[in-house]
């Protein structure tokens, strides 16, 4: 869980620096009723919070997950993993 947790907080950090990463991987709000399938399987939530200040200074926490990723293996036959963007397509961090 700390692992999948770790990625939840580097990819969104990466979703935020940069607009051109695959647009099917997206944050929704933790109550959204959107939820991904790949490959017969449905993704289990990787959830995130983030934390903003308005233009008066106060501060907010808004909780969020991760959907579209995409349920397969890098090397078969190792076993499938959940993955969001492949190394390869990563244009820039």
């Amino acid at each position: 869980m700390k692992t999948l947790f770790a990625f939840a907080l580097t990819f969104a950090a990466v979703c935020a620096a940069s607009s051109s990463v695959n647009a099917a991987v997206l944050s929704v709000p933790a109550n959204s009723q959107e939820s991904t399938t790949s490959n017969g399987k449905l993704q289990p939530p990787v959830k995130y919070a983030t934390v903003w200040a308005d233009e008066t200074g106060a501060t907010h926490v808004e909780h969020c997950r991760i959907e579209g990723l995409e349920f397969k293996s890098y090397a078969p036959p190792a076993e499938p993993q959940w993955i969001g963007v492949s190394p390869d397509e990563v244009e820039s961090i």
